[in-house]
């Protein structure tokens, strides 16, 4: 089974909480300066995706949203994505958790791939949770620790300090940053901002499992004995390893952020400004 990690710094898309969901069971660990000096591939050959008519919310124009604002370019947009990210959650734990070169792509790409098998270490967006998986023996079977959710007590913090209307009010700003990294991966005219709810309805569709969490170990890693829950998504095995009353958290931050998007978006059939 993965190490736990990311849901959130959010998004930070899905963002500020996002940051939730980078966690894995015993991967082997890049240093810092590996992770910060990769940048993630665009795909080598168009994935499938479903056709679509058209986005189910559009995200408007930043013109109309923040006059007056000036979109940088996606390739220079580290330094204004940071500052602004910074304004949302602070500059500590912003220097503790992101990862601060290429953020648009990184998070577009991990975005994308929470609701499928997760995307490797050195393209993951955020660092590291501290430790390692806390596991017991319980009735002669290996489970995951109650005290494993205390792992995440810092993140959970994070998680409540996002304000999901302000983390919005950014994301809008720099949609076309985040449209045009996603259409690198050869999706072509997919809307981004339909993706992202798809992945947060997944999310939030994760299952509760109620009592501890029987694991085996096959070999180095750990893996759900449920296969059930071994064959969930990346993202959805992140949710759960949170533990339960993390998971509610996460859950309600998420159900908050699309409730934003949805509210703020233009219906799909609303003219183009």
């Amino acid at each position: 089974m993965s190490q736990a990690r990311s849901i959130l710094i959010a998004v930070v898309v899905a963002a500020g909480v996002g940051g939730i969901l980078w966690y894995h069971y015993g991967r082997d660990r890049l240093p810092d300066e590996a992770l910060s000096s990769i940048v993630p591939e665009p795909a080598a050959t168009p994935p499938s995706a479903p056709a679509e008519a058209a986005p189910a919310y559009r995200v408007p124009d930043p013109g109309a949203t923040a006059p007056g604002f000036v979109l940088p370019e996606l390739a220079g947009s580290d330094g204004a994505v940071r500052g602004e990210l910074e304004g949302l959650v602070g500059r500590q734990p912003l220097e503790a958790w992101l990862i601060p070169n290429q953020i648009v792509r990184r998070w577009v790409v991990f975005i994308d791939n929470l609701d499928r098998d997760g995307v490797p270490l050195p393209q993951r967006p955020a660092r590291h949770v501290a430790g390692v998986p806390i596991v017991e023996q319980r009735d002669g079977r290996l489970v995951l620790g109650a005290a494993n959710a205390q792992r995440y007590a810092a993140l959970m913090t994070l998680v409540r300090s996002v304000d999901p209307e302000r983390l919005v009010g950014f994301y809008f700003r720099y949609y076309p940053l985040f449209q045009r990294a996603y259409g690198e991966l050869g999706y072509g005219q997919r809307d981004f901002n339909t993706r992202l709810l798809e992945v947060l309805d997944h999310l939030l569709a994760t299952p509760s499992v109620d009592g501890p969490i029987a694991l085996t170990q096959p070999k180095v890693l750990y893996q759900y004995a449920d296969p059930q829950l071994e064959a969930l998504s990346f993202g959805q095995k992140a949710i759960i390893r949170l533990g339960p009353d993390n998971e509610t958290l996460v859950k309600a931050k998420l159900r908050q952020i699309r409730a934003a998007i949805v509210a703020r978006a233009l219906p799909a059939d609303a003219p183009s400004r």
